[in-house]
C-alpha cells in the first residue's frame, strides 16, 4: 500500500487516509469537529489539502454555488500532481466532487473535464476505491449525455473496483438506477435504487440516503405512484431537517408543487375548476418557496429548475400568461449561463407552448412559435437525447391538436412514440386516453405503440448481436491487414490467409454500414427527414481523397488504377469522419464490383450555388438502368452482383450527403442493361456525382 510521511499521527498510508475520509463524510458533526482539529496541525501541503477538501465536501452539500467552486479551485491551483501521494489522493477526490457539482449544474463539458483530471491523478496511485469514484463520476456524466453504452461500461468498471458493501458500491447502484431511469426501465431503476439505499444506510451515510430517497420519489412521480412518492418525500424531509440540508428541502418543495400541479390538471378535466385553481395556487406557493431556499444557499441550477416549474404553474392558471413567459425567460437565461443546453431547450419549449396555447395563431405567430420550437430541438438532437425529444414531439403534437391540425398532431405523436422507451411511450399513450387528443389520434398512437413494442424486441436483439460482433471482427481485420502476406511462399496457407482477409474486410464493412444506417434511421425520427448529427469543419478535399485511395490501392494492388484529380486548393465544409466513410463506401464498392480497371476522382467548384461537385467514375460493369433511381434506397442490388455486397453502403452515402445539405446521384448516361456481360472489354462504367458546401450556411 502506498505510504507517505507528511500526514498526522495515525494517517500514514492511502488506505488509512481513505478510511478516515470515508468515516468523516458519513457524519457532518464529526466532520466539523475534525476540521477544527486539522486546522491546528503543523503547516504542510497535506494539512492544507485536507482542510480544503473537507471544506469543499461540506460546501458541496450546504452551499452548492460560488462557495464550493472557490474551495475546489484551490486544488487545481496548488496541488495538481503533487509529490505527496496523500495530497494527490485528496486532490483526485476533490476533482470527483467538482465533477459531480458541474454534472448537477448541467455543465457536462466542465464535469467531464474534472472527472478526467481525477482519473489522471488516480491512475499512478493504483488505489481501486479512488478509481471507482472517478468511473462513477464519468458514468453519471455519460448518462446525462445519453451515451448509455459508455455509462454502462464505466459503471461495470466502478463495480469491479468497489467490491463489498461500502459507499462506492452504494454509489454504483445509485448510478445504475439513474441510468435505468433515463432508459425508461422503471422496474430495474427501483430495484437498483432500493439496493443503493440499503447500502447507504449500512454505511450510515446521511446525505447518500437523502439523495437516493429523493431520486426514488422522483421516479415514483414519473410512474404515477403518488402514494409512495409522498411517503418517500416525508422520510427525506425529516432527514433533511435533521441535517439542515437546505438544498434537499428545496427539492422536496418543488416535487410537492409538481404533485399539486398534476392534481389540478386532473380536477380541471373533471370540471372542478375552483378546486383546480386552489391546487395551482398551492403549486405556485411550493415552487416559490423552493426558489427562495435555492437562492439563499446559492444553488443557481436548482433555482433555474424552480423558475421553469413556476412558469408551468402560471401557464396553467388563468390571466398569468405574462408571468409564465417571464419565468421561462429567467430559466432560459440561467440555464444558458450554466451551459445546461438540455434544460435551456426545455425552457424554450415551455415559452413556445405558452405562446401557442392562446388559440389558433396567425401565420406570423405560428411561424414564430415553430421557429422557437425548432431552435429548442437543436441541442436535443445534437445530444441524441431521446427522452426529452420524445416529450418535445408529444408537446408539439398537442399544440397542433389545439390548433385543430390533427394530421400534423398525428405525425408528431408517431415521432414521439418511436423515440420513447416502452414505459415512456405507454405514459404518452395514457395521456391520450385521458382525452387530451382526438380519438383518431388516440387510435393512431395505440397502433404505433403496439408496432413499436414488436419492433423494439427484435431490433434490440440484432443491435446487441452486431455490437458483440463488431469489436472482434475489427481486431481480426486489422491483424490480417497488418500481416505481411507477400513474404509468405505461395501455397495453401497464403491462399487461406488472403481469403480470411477478404472475408474479414467484408464483415467489418457490413457491421460498420449497419451501425451507421441504424444511427441514420434513428435520426430520421428526430427530424422529419433523414439527418445526421455532424461536426463539420473546413477540409482539404484532395488530402481526404488521397488518404482513402491509399487504402484501395493497398487492398487491390496492381489491379485497379486510382487517379486523384482533385485540385490542391479545393476545400469543403464537412464532417471529416462521415466524409471518409462516404468516400470509402464509394471506392470500395467500385473495387468489389470491378476486378480490374480505373477509378478517377474529380471536383468542380460551382460558383453560384456555393457547392463543390465531386465526381467518382470508373470503367467497370456499370449500374443497370432500372436500378439507377433506386440504388440509394438501401438493400437494392443487381442480380448479377448481389453476392458481392449488402446494399447499405450507398444508402448510407445518400443520408450522409443530404445531412450536409448536398445531393448525390448517378449519371444517367453511364448506365447499362442488367444481364450484360460484366467481362465485356467495352465497359459502360459508373459515374456518381455528389455535392458538398464550400462554407458553413450563412457564411
Amino acid at each position: 500500500m502506498t505510504k507517505f510521511n507528511d500526514g498526522p499521527s495515525g494517517i500514514g498510508s492511502i488506505q488509512q487516509l481513505h478510511e478516515k475520509i470515508e468515516e468523516l463524510e458519513c457524519s457532518c458533526q464529526d466532520l466539523s469537529k475534525y476540521l477544527e482539529v486539522a486546522a491546528r496541525w503543523p503547516g504542510s501541503n497535506f494539512r492544507n489539502a485536507m482542510v480544503a477538501y473537507l471544506r469543499a465536501y461540506r460546501d458541496f452539500w450546504n452551499a452548492p454555488g460560488e462557495a464550493f467552486e472557490r474551495e475546489i479551485k484551490v486544488f487545481r491551483a496548488q496541488w495538481h500532481q503533487s509529490l505527496s501521494s496523500g495530497v494527490n489522493y485528496l486532490a483526485a477526490r476533490g476533482y470527483c466532487l467538482a465533477a459531480r457539482h458541474f454534472w448537477r449544474k448541467g455543465d457536462l463539458k466542465a464535469a467531464e473535464d474534472w472527472a478526467k483530471r481525477a482519473g489522471i491523478l488516480a491512475e499512478p496511485l493504483d488505489f481501486s476505491p479512488l478509481k471507482a469514484r472517478s468511473h462513477i463520476a464519468l458514468a453519471l456524466i455519460k448518462t446525462a449525455a445519453c451515451d448509455w453504452s459508455s455509462a454502462e461500461t464505466l459503471i461495470r468498471k466502478a463495480e469491479a473496483n468497489a467490491p463489498g458493501e461500502n459507499r462506492n458500491q452504494a454509489a454504483v447502484k445509485e448510478a445504475l438506477g439513474r441510468l435505468r431511469f433515463e432508459q425508461g426501465d422503471f422496474a430495474q431503476a427501483h430495484q437498483h435504487l432500493a439496493t443503493s439505499l440499503a447500502l447507504w444506510q449500512k454505511c450510515s451515510d446521511d446525505y447518500g440516503q437523502v439523495e437516493v430517497q429523493l431520486l426514488r420519489a422522483h421516479l415514483c412521480y414519473h410512474s404515477a405512484d403518488l402514494l409512495r412518492h409522498d411517503r418517500l418525500l416525508e422520510k427525506a424531509g425529516r432527514r433533511c431537517e435533521d441535517l439542515n440540508y437546505q438544498r434537499g428541502l428545496g427539492i422536496i418543495e418543488r416535487y410537492r408543487g409538481k404533485v399539486h400541479l398534476q392534481t389540478s390538471g386532473r380536477l380541471e378535466k373533471d370540471g372542478k375548476r375552483p378546486q383546480a385553481e386552489e391546487e395551482r395556487r398551492k403549486a405556485v406557493e411550493r415552487f416559490a418557496e423552493s426558489l427562495r431556499i435555492f437562492d439563499a444557499v446559492g444553488d443557481t441550477a436548482d433555482a433555474a429548475r424552480s423558475h421553469l416549474s413556476l412558469a408551468r404553474a402560471y401557464a396553467e392558471s388563468a390571466g398569468t400568461k405574462k408571468e409564465a413567459i417571464a419565468e421561462c425567460e429567467k430559466a432560459e437565461d440561467l440555464f444558458r449561463r450554466l451551459k445546461d443546453h438540455v434544460r435551456m431547450a426545455t425552457a424554450m419549449f415551455a415559452k413556445a407552448l405558452v405562446l401557442g396555447r392562446e388559440g389558433t395563431p396567425s401565420r406570423r405567430r405560428e411561424a414564430e412559435i415553430v421557429g422557437l420550437l425548432n431552435k429548442a430541438m437543436k441541442p436535443l438532437v445534437a445530444l441524441q437525447d431521446r427522452r426529452h425529444l420524445a416529450s418535445g414531439f408529444f408537446e408539439i403534437g398537442d399544440l397542433y391538436r389545439r390548433w385543430g391540425n390533427c394530421d400534423k398532431a398525428a405525425d408528431y405523436v408517431e415521432a414521439a412514440i418511436t423515440l420513447a422507451s416502452k414505459s415512456h411511450a405507454e405514459r404518452l399513450v395514457a395521456r391520450y386516453h385521458e382525452g387530451e387528443l382526438t380519438i383518431s389520434v388516440e387510435k393512431y398512437a395505440q397502433a404505433a405503440l403496439e408496432a413499436k413494442a414488436r419492433f423494439d424486441s427484435t431490433n434490440e436483439y440484432f443491435r446487441l448481436l452486431f455490437h458483440d460482433l463488431k469489436q472482434p471482427l475489427g481486431a481480426l481485420y486489422m491483424g490480417l491487414m497488418a500481416a505481411d502476406l507477400d513474404s509468405l511462399a505461395e501455397g495453401a496457407t497464403k491462399r487461406m490467409l488472403r481469403r480470411a482477409r477478404d472475408i474479414a474486410e467484408y464483415l467489418n464493412g457490413l457491421c460498420a454500414d449497419i451501425f451507421d444506417t441504424w444511427d441514420a434511421e434513428r435520426m430520421r425520427h428526430w427530424k422529419r427527414d433523414r439527418k445526421m448529427s455532424l461536426c463539420p469543419q473546413e477540409l482539404n478535399l484532395r488530402d481526404i481523397v488521397e488518404r482513402i485511395l491509399v487504402l484501395v490501392r493497398m487492398l487491390r494492388p496492381r489491379k485497379i488504377r486510382c487517379d486523384n484529380e482533385v485540385g490542391v486548393a479545393v476545400r469543403v465544409w464537412a464532417d471529416r469522419i462521415i466524409l471518409c466513410r462516404v468516400l470509402t463506401n464509394l471506392f470500395t464498392n467500385t473495387a468489389k464490383f470491378m476486378p480490374e480497371g480505373q477509378i478517377v476522382v474529380e471536383a468542380d467548384e460551382e460558383t453560384q450555388s456555393g457547392l463543390v461537385r465531386v465526381t467518382v467514375s470508373d470503367n467497370g460493369p456499370g449500374i443497370p438502368k432500372k436500378l439507377r433511381d433506386k440504388v440509394f434506397e438501401g438493400g437494392i442490388q443487381a442480380n448479377a452482383t448481389a453476392h458481392l455486397g449488402h446494399g447499405l453502403g450507398l444508402y448510407f452515402c445518400k443520408i450522409a450527403i443530404e445531412s450536409h445539405g448536398g445531393k448525390i446521384w448517378v449519371d444517367r448516361e453511364k448506365t447499362c442493361e442488367e444481364g450484360e456481360d460484366s467481362k465485356n472489354p467495352k465497359r459502360h462504367g459508373t459515374v456518381i456525382h455528389f455535392t458538398l458546401p464550400k462554407k458553413p450556411r450563412g457564411a
